[in-house]
């Protein structure tokens, strides 16, 4: 669906909008797939955690998931807006 079909109207839009909207939908599908890796990321870190209570590898697992979790989610801030 165009931008022009969706908003009814094309004042207001931005003009690279109107351009390209192939660019933005696929953008948009591009970021649906960051937030699954996001979540992943954030639960397996969140499970290692619980175990980082009896095991030291545990613990440095999940600080590594942690860090891979905000890495991920600052890239899909940078791709979403």
């Amino acid at each position: 669906m165009l931008p022009q079909q969706f908003f009814g109207t094309d004042t207001g839009v931005p003009q690279p909008f109107l351009r390209h909207p192939n660019k933005y939908y696929y953008l948009s599908r591009f970021t649906y797939a960051f937030y699954i890796i996001t979540i992943f990321f954030v639960l397996l870190a969140l499970l290692l955690s619980f175990l980082a209570i009896v095991s030291t590898l545990a613990t440095l697992t999940a600080a590594i998931m942690t860090s891979v979790a905000l890495l991920s989610c600052t890239f899909l801030a940078c791709i979403m807006t």
